[in-house]
């Protein structure tokens, strides 16, 4: 903790800071971050919990357990140059409130997780977050760089 504090004075007050955190007075950028931080928090949670839930309590290897991650990656790398496309018709907001619903359905889903769920399911669970990341990392991290509008 002590190292943080200490880290956000020098990096506030030196002449030229490795990394400037005056950009955080821009709410754009400092929304986008918090909110790339909570389901980016979420996404590498249960990127970590479910190989372990299927290795230590399912009995896969290793390989196995990546198995049940690859299909959501495959996913969101189909899907993120989609949504960049969508961009010009559809409002950022309305895909980023797409994202969140479709991660609330996501998570919703995951609640239902069991000791003895089979891998389909693991799949299944890891490929419908998958989806709702697509929705929300490409939209808010736009809205996070773009020029903040003046009046």
């Amino acid at each position: 903790m002590a190292g943080i504090v200490g880290a956000t004075f020098w990096l506030l007050y030196t002449k030229k800071p490795v990394v400037d955190l005056r950009c955080l007075k821009d709410r754009n950028f400092t929304l986008g971050c918090m909110t790339i931080g909570a389901f980016a928090t979420i996404l590498y949670g249960s990127a970590v919990l479910v190989p372990q839930l299927a290795q230590q309590q399912l009995g896969y290897t290793a390989m196995l357990a990546g198995l049940v991650l690859s299909p959501g990656t495959v996913l969101i790398t189909m899907e993120i140059p989609i949504i960049s496309k969508l961009m010009p018709y559809i409002q950022t907001r309305f895909l980023v409130a797409t994202g969140f619903a479709l991660l609330a359905c996501a998570l919703t889903y995951s609640h239902f997780l069991v000791p003895n769920i089979d891998s389909v399911t693991l799949v299944k669970m890891r490929s419908a977050q998958s989806l709702a990341i697509g929705f929300l990392f490409v939209p808010i991290t736009t809205l996070a760089i773009s020029p903040c509008r003046r009046n």
